[in-house]
């Protein structure tokens, strides 16, 4: 897993030498060409350290866990308010119709 870190971490400083963000680039220098999506998505391989660390570590697993379990008991309440958020939408476009 270091490996895959270190690499990550190298592919993230090669990104910024060849397309470096905004804020670093002067405005007379014009926008970078460089397409570099690909090196961008390698950092997204960073969130595994979760899963290794939650292997590992018996209190972050059950703090997992219990947000897992929490996510899927709002879910009921998330559906019934996303129906009366768009009931009492259509509701608001039929009163203020001339």
């Amino acid at each position: 897993m270091n490996l895959l870190d270190g690499f990550i971490v190298i592919m993230s400083l090669v990104e910024l030498v060849l397309a470096p963000p905004a804020f670093m680039v002067s405005a007379s220098a014009g926008p970078a060409a460089v397409d570099l999506g690909g090196i961008s998505a390698l950092r997204g391989f960073r969130l595994f350290r979760v899963f290794k660390l939650a292997r590992e570590w018996k209190s972050m697993r059950i703090l997992l866990e219990k947000i897992v379990l929490t996510v899927f008991d709002i879910s009921n309440f998330a559906l019934l308010l996303f129906i009366f958020m768009y009931i009492f939408a259509l509701m608001g476009m039929q009163v203020s119709e001339p």
